[in-house]
């Protein structure tokens, strides 16, 4: 799994693309696109953006940021990859969670999960 397109100063300044409802929507595409697309037929991979109060920016499916935190933090096992987890859904599947947060310019953290499973 490759996140090269989830380093810091790269979602930095990108990260007030994810206010606007178009632009939240390409660039998602485009991560998932850029970093999944060995695994798009293998994994429903989606991409979560909360603000610094942890709100929201136009998730397509509405999943709080404290739902993935938790999954994250109690369900998670650690893998080789730096903010990547598995976690078990069934004896036989399982699902990854990313998380990232990206502080901002002005000094506000910022949120981005992702989900592949």
């Amino acid at each position: 799994m490759s996140l090269i397109y989830f380093e810091n100063d790269l979602l930095q300044r990108q990260f007030d693309r994810f206010r606007n409802p178009v632009e939240n929507h390409y660039l998602k595409d485009s991560l998932v696109n850029n970093n999944f697309s060995a695994y798009l037929s293998k994994y429903d991979t989606k991409i979560y953006t909360y603000d610094s109060s942890e709100k929201p920016l136009y998730n397509q499916v509405p999943v709080s940021y404290d739902t993935l935190n938790t999954i994250f933090k109690l369900q998670g096992k650690p893998t080789t990859i730096p903010d990547l987890m598995y976690y078990e859904k069934a004896y036989d599947k399982f699902s990854y969670i990313y998380k990232k947060v990206i502080q901002d310019r002005r000094g506000k953290n910022f949120r981005l999960s992702v989900c592949a499973g």
